[in-house]
């Protein structure tokens, strides 16, 4: 499954990554911390377009700031 990263936010957040599922849409898993191990916050929209329009207007995270990623979400 495709995943995106962006350390890009106004709300002081590490890093948020977006990864496609096929069946559910996509995730959005938000690590507040250096340190988080795993995400301190989820949400689900319908597709990749709704989610970075989502993470643009609830954490800031300017539309050209993600990157392909290829670790773990």
């Amino acid at each position: 499954m495709p995943m995106w990263i962006s350390t890009q936010n106004t709300v002081g957040f590490d890093h948020v990554i977006l990864e496609e599922d096929d069946n559910a849409g996509v995730y959005i898993y938000v690590y507040e911390t250096p340190a988080s191990k795993t995400p301190e916050q989820d949400h689900l929209q319908d597709d990749l377009e709704m989610a970075q329009n989502a993470c643009q207007e609830d954490f800031g995270i300017p539309r050209t700031s993600w990157h392909p990623f290829k670790g773990q979400s």
